[in-house]
């Protein structure tokens, strides 16, 4: 609660307080910050998936490898990594969970998911505004 002055000095200062509301910002106004994320989230992810043993990674080698190559280039908003990320998440979830990788698994996982999710984000936002500026003439 913002307890509010009911006296204030009369010395020969001044004193100007401007109390404004909590705004919301939208995703428009946080595009490069979600794209951040995805970065963030992809780098976590590559960290994650080179834990896992080899027999896990070997069947998708190289969709990691794409990954890996776009997380150093820090190209995350591209279709090679979107397809990547996709079929590395369809082969962690086929995965048997029996043994002590599952929490290795479940990471790789929630970070893949999550750079995948702002990764389209940032397209949808992008397509969003290209088909504005489309009907609006510019």
């Amino acid at each position: 609660m913002l307890v509010i002055p009911n006296t204030f000095p009369n010395q020969n200062n001044h004193r100007i307080a401007l109390f404004q509301p909590d705004i919301a910002r939208t995703d428009f106004d946080r595009i490069e910050d979600i794209g951040a994320n995805a970065i963030s989230s992809a780098c976590c992810a590559v960290g994650q998936l080179e834990h896992l043993p080899h027999a896990t990674i070997k069947p998708i080698d190289g969709f990691v490898r794409t990954i890996r190559t776009s997380d150093d280039q820090r190209r995350i908003l591209t279709e090679d990594f979107r397809h990547a990320a996709l079929l590395v998440l369809k082969h962690i979830v086929r995965e048997d969970r029996g043994d002590e990788i599952t929490g290795d698994l479940e990471l790789s996982m929630r970070y893949l998911r999550d750079a995948l999710n702002y990764s389209n984000r940032v397209k949808d936002l992008l397509a969003a505004e290209r088909d504005i500026g489309r009907h609006r003439g510019i």
